[in-house]
């Protein structure tokens, strides 16, 4: 399904939902905002509602937004979900020498950029992105930023173009932190545990 990600093998992450998440006191709130966000986004898209989640390594930033996707491509929603390197790749593919155009003949509904953190790229790529956030802006379609940068990270970074990229971001959408431990590493813990 082209609605799905690429990605879809990492963790079974494209096969999650709500109901599969765990839920704990640091993660309770914020994952009933997430469920609110799924089950309204007719009026989150009418809106140009985007969220930017963040937060440390490990804390259900993703898995987060796979049970919004799936929730919504279930509800008949078209999804597309990619990290910020595969939509650089995009951008600027490194066998052409010119930024790609967008093959898609609709945009999808809503557009998910997992990690989006400090990568390095050609500075027309990342311009490239920093348009194609600014345009989906413009014609009012919701997005989800994943990243692990703190907001005082993406305030404060030095070079410009990363400063554009993250401006674009931040005025575009509401910040929901994640917090407690790792789960990935408790993950680890428990089935090392089990051998």
């Amino acid at each position: 399904d082209k609605n799905r990600s690429r990605r879809s093998g990492r963790n079974g992450a494209m096969t999650m939902t709500f109901e599969k998440m765990q839920i704990d006191p640091y993660n309770e709130r914020i994952l009933k905002l997430c469920r609110r966000y799924a089950k309204r986004f007719g009026t989150m898209l009418a809106d140009n509602r985007s969220l930017l989640f963040w937060g440390n390594v490990g804390t259900g930033k993703s898995c987060a937004a796979f049970a919004i996707a799936n929730h919504l491509i279930k509800d008949g929603f078209t999804v597309q979900i990619c990290t910020l390197s595969e939509l650089l790749e995009q951008q600027y593919p490194a066998d052409r020498a010119k930024p790609s155009g967008n093959e898609e003949t609709a945009p999808p509904d809503l557009f998910i950029i997992d990690e989006i953190n400090g990568v390095n790229a050609p500075e027309n790529a990342l311009y490239g992105v920093c348009s194609f956030i600014e345009e989906r802006n413009r014609l009012r379609l919701p997005m989800i930023f994943i990243t692990s940068l703190t907001l005082a990270e993406m305030q404060r970074t030095p070079d410009e173009v990363h400063h554009r990229l993250y401006s674009a971001i931040l005025s575009t959408a509401y910040p929901l932190q994640f917090t407690g431990k790792n789960r990935h590493l408790a993950d680890h813990s428990i089935k090392n545990a089990d051998n």
